[in-house]
């Protein structure tokens, strides 16, 4: 689904004058087995939330107050907005990242399978600004608009997605996701709440597979 707001250009440059002065660092999430994003980088808006361990995802979204990024006050509030246009204001936020994607670097053709993402809306806002034409944005094997402001929800578990930076510049987009409260609360009737907050390695460690960690970094 693609939003058409006349004010979406201004939130965009906002954004991007925020990210582009916020001097932590990015994360690069490098992976030798897949190597999907293995050309981009991100920053996060509340931390960098381990989905490998969907138990961790649903505690930390219902028992606990999130962590944000102070240098990104205006990215979290353009967040809420969009919360509250589509209706899911009591809903919670999932990950929040901002992905940047350097001039001639792809995000390769994937989709996300793990439970976590089956149980989410993901919206993806472009900030930067780019030539006509020199980025290709494909959502279920078709191109949408992926110019300064556009903004779009999809399913990354039942669509494939591509991102392609062909520009001279960088590629900035926000990625944030909005759980679906229905299907969060029913899960979370199978998980032991006391067993995950109160494992020693959940916030002793960092990390993602064979690891129950509260997030993948410090980040």
């Amino acid at each position: 689904m693609n939003f058409l707001r006349d004010d979406l250009q201004e939130w965009a440059t906002e954004i991007f004058k925020e990210i582009a002065s916020d001097t932590s660092d990015f994360y690069h999430p490098a992976s030798k087995n897949h190597q999907i994003f293995n050309q981009a980088y991100m920053k996060f808006v509340n931390r960098n939330l381990n989905y490998f361990d969907y138990a961790n995802m649903v505690v930390t979204a219902l028992y606990e107050d999130p962590e944000y990024n102070p240098n990104l006050k205006k990215t979290l509030e353009f967040c809420n907005y969009i919360k509250k246009l589509t209706g899911k204001e009591d809903d919670p936020f999932g990950r929040m990242c901002v992905w940047d994607v350097p001039a001639r670097h792809t995000i390769l053709p994937h989709i996300d399978n793990f439970i976590y993402h089956t149980m989410i809306d993901r919206y993806i806002f472009f900030v930067s600004e780019h030539p006509v034409d020199t980025t290709v944005v494909n959502i279920d094997f078709k191109r949408v608009k992926s110019d300064t402001g556009s903004l779009f929800e999809f399913s990354p578990t039942l669509e494939v997605h591509e991102f392609i930076n062909n520009s001279d510049s960088r590629m900035i987009f926000l990625g944030f996701d909005i759980w679906k409260s229905d299907k969060l609360r029913a899960m979370s009737n199978n998980i032991n709440i006391d067993a995950v907050t109160n494992n020693p390695e959940r916030l002793g460690t960092f990390g993602a597979q064979g690891k129950k960690s509260k997030y993948m970094s410090k980040h």
